[in-house]
């Protein structure tokens, strides 16, 4: 498998709404980057939506 220096994800918590495909999403990105890489991860902002894709900014881990 590749092994990748930097991930950057600007959504992928608006559209992963179950706690297990969540964990799924983390496991995989701690096996694809480089031990000393760098994950740059976007969720709501505090003055964001309330919701977005049924979660609400409560329910999304930051």
């Amino acid at each position: 498998m590749n092994r990748f220096d930097i991930w950057h994800d600007r959504a992928v918590f608006h559209f992963l709404t179950d706690p297990a495909d969540r964990h799924a999403y983390v496991e995989r990105v701690l096996s694809s980057v480089r031990p000393g890489g760098h994950v740059i991860v976007a969720t709501f902002a505090e003055d964001g939506p309330e919701k977005c894709s049924g979660s609400t900014r409560d329910e999304i881990p930051t």
